[in-house]
């Protein structure tokens, strides 16, 4: 998806290496396959040539403390417990340059926790995204943005559907046309 939207070359980590192997095929049918690459790697070792990212994109595992999943691959993807906050923070101090963006997608309630949490690693939002499901829910999800520099994070909010099942705003539509067949 970030390929369709800028020209950048990207790098891509994956530490399960199922998911590593699909994506790995997904990138190689991609026509944007000269710009990606994936490494089959945790983001606490990933250790790439040049660092010093523009961007970081996250859709973090988000649950923290909670009943695990039996399947042990759907509990490391949804669980921070191999993917911390701090983790996160860590490697994008590391990996960002000075003036580097990390942006990622958490739930409402874990958004709040990181953008408290970021500030003790020198990150401050600056952006917040909410996404709710239909006009009458409470928010969701929050996609958040975080640089070194302070400033007022700019505050909008996402419906994705007009009430009905399926039934997209055009807003939403707008968003996401690009990655779907339909609209």
């Amino acid at each position: 998806m970030l390929a369709q939207r800028c020209n950048s070359e990207i790098t891509a980590i994956e530490p399960d290496y199922d998911s590593f192997s699909q994506a790995s095929e997904n990138f190689t049918l991609s026509k944007w396959n000269d710009r990606i690459r994936i490494d089959n790697c945790s983001l606490q070792v990933f250790n790439p040539d040049n660092p010093g990212f523009d961007l970081i994109v996250s859709n973090p595992p988000y649950f923290i403390d909670s009943l695990k999943n039996p399947d042990p691959v759907k509990s490391d993807t949804r669980h921070n417990d191999r993917l911390t906050h701090s983790d996160i923070l860590t490697g994008a101090r590391r990996l960002l340059n000075e003036d580097g963006l990390l942006q990622l997608i958490l739930p409402y309630d874990e958004g709040n926790v990181f953008v408290a949490e970021a500030q003790e690693h020198g990150f401050y939002c600056n952006s917040i995204l909410k996404v709710r499901p239909v006009l009458s829910s409470e928010i969701r999800r929050m996609i958040l943005g975080f640089t070194r520099k302070r400033t007022k994070p700019a505050e909008s909010f996402l419906t994705i559907e007009k009430g009905k099942r399926h039934e997209f705003t055009e807003e939403y539509i707008r968003l996401t046309k690009d990655f779907y067949l339909k609209f």
